[in-house]
């Protein structure tokens, strides 16, 4: 029994011990109090800087795929390097490819998203707003001025006023004579011409074989036009009459005593080197423009046959035009191509005086720039 009793103390003892052992492995072990100089103050640690949290690792993107685009639409607008134009993309999901704008397809740029056209000014605009040129889609005369390209020979006026006679070809429907017949006249006058008639194409051919210049008559300006109407009925008039060496204002006239839309006709002219004819009513603010901006121009004295006066009136008119052609050093009368008209001409320029000499317009136009 004493036996029993002494194997259970020490197998007790052992336990405890083991116990104890294990306890000061799980306990951490404190660490004695470094001083940098016997009886310094001590001062605590300074705290360590706690480091940034590491992020989770990313999933890699698949080789050859990239991220998907901002899906959210620009507001430019992409030209190409060939000066197509690009619209700007689609929103996200809408399934809409974009649209490629090139030259000559699909309405041009007016109508790609993002842009803004015709914001030219018009007539009747609020007083204060910019009234300047707009510029107009005219490309400049390839080759020189047209009224120096296509203009008929100028006399040989040396020391004499030059008097030029625009003759007014109205059509023969309207009463007036045929092409061949005014070409066969023989005089330096200036045919006019209606850009609005059927075959004024073929008929300023004509004219311009027989060695005649022309000008182009200014119709189709709508009432209370815009600039923006101004500058497609210009581009219509050189469509209809190539070769124009200027452009008249009729005897109703169109654009001449509005100064917005003159100004915008003078520039299309300055573009085109084209002349400009006004007549003598109101204003004329497009001659003033024209003067300013260095444009040929001249302003008719009378319309000789504006009432179908007779034979023998017209004459008389002619007559006095010369008069006034030796003062003013230069005239210009109209005339419209009615076969009285065309008579009463024919007859004066036979017994004309040696003061004054026939030209055709450009030849007084240029005289005068």
């Amino acid at each position: 029994m004493g036996r029993g009793l002494i194997g259970g103390v020490v197998s007790g003892v052992v336990v405890a011990g083991l116990g104890l052992g294990a306890l000061s492995v799980l306990s951490p072990v404190s660490q004695p109090r470094v001083t940098a100089s016997e009886g310094a103050p001590q001062t605590a640690p300074a705290s360590e800087p706690v480091p940034d949290p590491v992020p989770a690792p990313q999933a890699s993107e698949p080789a050859g795929i990239s991220p998907a685009p901002d899906a959210t639409p620009k507001a430019e607008i992409m030209l190409l390097p060939d000066g197509s134009q690009v619209a700007p993309p689609q929103a996200a999901g809408s399934g809409a490819r974009p649209q490629v704008f090139a030259a000559g397809q699909g309405g041009g740029f007016s109508n790609a998203p993002g842009t803004v056209v015709n914001r030219l000014p018009s007539v009747g605009r609020p007083a204060g707003m910019d009234t300047g040129e707009a510029p107009l889609a005219v490309a400049p005369a390839a080759g020189g001025k047209a009224i120096e390209r296509f203009s008929a020979p100028p006399p040989q006026a040396i020391g004499r006023p030059m008097m030029s006679v625009v003759l007014y070809d109205v059509g023969e429907a309207a009463g007036g004579l045929d092409p061949q017949t005014i070409a066969s006249l023989g005089l330096p006058v200036t045919v006019a011409l209606d850009p609005t008639q059927p075959d004024v194409a073929e008929r300023a051919r004509r004219y311009r074989a027989a060695g005649l210049e022309v000008a182009v008559l200014a119709a189709g300006i709508p009432e209370g036009a815009t600039v923006q109407d101004v500058a497609t009925a210009m581009e219509a008039w050189r469509q209809s009459v190539p070769e124009a060496v200027a452009v008249l204002d009729g005897p109703s006239p169109q654009f001449q005593n509005n100064r917005i839309l003159s100004q915008q006709v003078v520039a299309g002219l300055k573009a085109a080197g084209e002349g400009l004819m006004t007549q003598s009513a109101g204003l004329d603010s497009a001659g003033q423009v024209a003067r300013a901006k260095g444009v040929p121009q001249i302003q008719l004295w009378r319309v000789a046959d504006a009432g179908r006066e007779d034979r023998a009136e017209i004459g008389r008119t002619l007559d006095r035009a010369a008069f006034e052609g030796e003062r003013k050093n230069g005239v210009a009368v109209m005339l419209t191509a009615w076969p009285e008209s065309v008579a009463a001409l024919t007859d004066w320029a036979a017994s004309m005086s040696g003061k004054i000499v026939l030209a055709p317009a450009s030849a007084l136009m240029l005289s005068r720039s």
